[in-house]
């Protein structure tokens, strides 16, 4: 499936609040979203499949799907082409009223970030190699909100990262994107910090149980 790579020149509010309105059903797939949405920018469905982990309301099963998505939009990104989207992937169904519902919660949201937004810092999204760099960072923490982490909430700053830049892209602002690189690098340093103390308690474990 192949989708436009080109940015979104409705406001993201409204774009989200009418997405929420078009899920009818008791489930929708990602096939329906990119219907409603496609035509208005990768850009926004990256905000767009990021959303269910950055808010408290989450959608079970979302991860692997919605983080593939963004990390082959990321890709065609720093290609500057088209991707393609596997049929098996966006036929995939997940729960329709709890996707309404974070639809209509993050509607609210970017009305109120839509406010602040302005062309600025245009050096980190006009120039070539800073929408190539833009989506490498996009893809290291799509992977990186793809990480199977036993630990509630690990999920959340990956999210974060990607909607900023992704946002601050969409409305040529750089101070977003520029925002968007620092929780990247804090949430690396979370996860190796996550990474050490995995090891380190295994180590222990190890030592415990043979009795050293």
């Amino acid at each position: 499936m192949r989708i436009p790579l080109r940015r979104s020149s409705a406001q993201i509010s409204e774009l989200l609040r009418d997405a929420a309105g078009a899920i009818r059903g008791e489930t929708v797939s990602i096939r329906d979203l990119l219907d409603t949405l496609g035509h208005d920018g990768l850009l926004l469905l990256c905000i767009l499949f990021s959303l269910p982990f950055a808010f408290p309301v989450s959608i079970p099963g979302t991860s692997m799907p919605f983080g593939a998505v963004i990390v082959l939009i990321s890709v065609g990104m720093m290609m500057n082409h088209i991707p393609w989207l596997p049929r098996r992937l966006v036929e995939k169904r997940f729960n329709g009223p709890r996707t309404r519902r974070i639809l209509l919660r993050a509607s609210l949201a970017f009305r109120r970030i839509q406010r602040l937004a302005r062309p600025r810092l245009l050096i980190l999204v006009q120039p070539v190699w800073s929408q190539r760099l833009n989506g490498a960072i996009v893809c290291f923490a799509a992977l990186l909100m793809m990480a199977p982490i036993p630990v509630i909430g690990t999920n959340s700053p990956p999210a974060w990262a990607v909607m900023l830049v992704c946002f601050g892209m969409s409305q040529r602002d750089g101070a977003f994107v520029l925002a968007g690189y620092v929780a990247t690098a804090a949430t690396a340093v979370f996860f190796a910090a996550l990474a050490v103390a995995a090891a380190f308690a295994g180590r222990g474990m190890w030592h415990w149980l043979n009795g050293e």
